[in-house]
């Protein structure tokens, strides 16, 4: 999306299992311009409603500023809003390139995922593990929603790995009493609507993975056969 990179060692920005290292060659593009848009309109209000969930928090375990339908309404908007300028910009390549337009999906997802996890920190304000949780993982969601469409395959295991396992610990710890929180949690309307998310964000990390080990294949048969010609 945000980037184009060239690959190298399998990391973001030198550490992490994103895929290749993204160089720091920048282009201001519309498709670029719409995305980082739609991220500032989320993150305008989501100020706000950091501020209405620390007065509330003050008082509630589960304090919250904006209602439910106030957040999806944001964030749905800055989505499309993103995918305005993509369209516009790509939409010859989203047409004929089927494994980049299924990255573009995933990134496009854990950019959501992301997002509605900002606002699981605002509720959790009162509560130190479940705020640094979500107040380390949203952001990471963001940026890798932003670069995952330009990176390399490396990081699609990673990714399913971490929506596998933020899936089964929700449901977990809204069965059971899981340390550290000691307790049943709630089910709640954006946790549903996040686990939603991460579904999707399995199943298609994993007919990616299909694809590109497919391509893979493809290619080595095709420098094997040329070897031997």
């Amino acid at each position: 999306m945000l980037l184009r990179h060239r690959p190298k060692d399998g990391k973001l920005l030198g550490v992490g299992p994103l895929g290749p290292s993204v160089a720091r060659r920048f282009r201001l593009t519309t498709e670029n311009v719409f995305l980082i848009s739609g991220i500032l309109i989320v993150l305008l209000y989501w100020v706000a409603d950091l501020y209405a969930a620390w007065s509330s928090a003050l008082e509630d375990a589960h304090g919250a500023g904006g209602t439910l339908v106030t957040r999806m309404n944001v964030i749905f908007f800055a989505i499309g809003f993103s995918l305005l300028g993509l369209l516009y910009e790509q939409h010859p390549r989203l047409m004929k390139d089927a494994r980049w337009s299924l990255r573009v999906a995933v990134g496009y997802l854990l950019l959501l995922d992301g997002l509605v996890h900002l606002f699981a920190f605002n509720d959790h304000l009162a509560e130190p593990f479940p705020a640094a949780f979500f107040g380390v993982l949203a952001p990471v969601q963001i940026l890798a929603g932003v670069l995952f469409p330009n990176a390399g395959p490396r990081g699609n295991l990673w990714w399913l790995v971490l929506a596998a396992f933020l899936v089964t610990a929700y449901f977990a710890t809204r069965a059971f009493a899981v340390w550290p929180f000691g307790k049943i949690e709630e089910l709640d309307a954006m946790g549903l609507l996040s686990k939603g998310v991460e579904v999707l964000t399995i199943i298609s990390l994993v007919v990616l993975l299909r694809l590109e080990r497919g391509s893979g294949t493809q290619a080595a048969a095709g420098t094997l056969a040329g070897a031997k010609s």
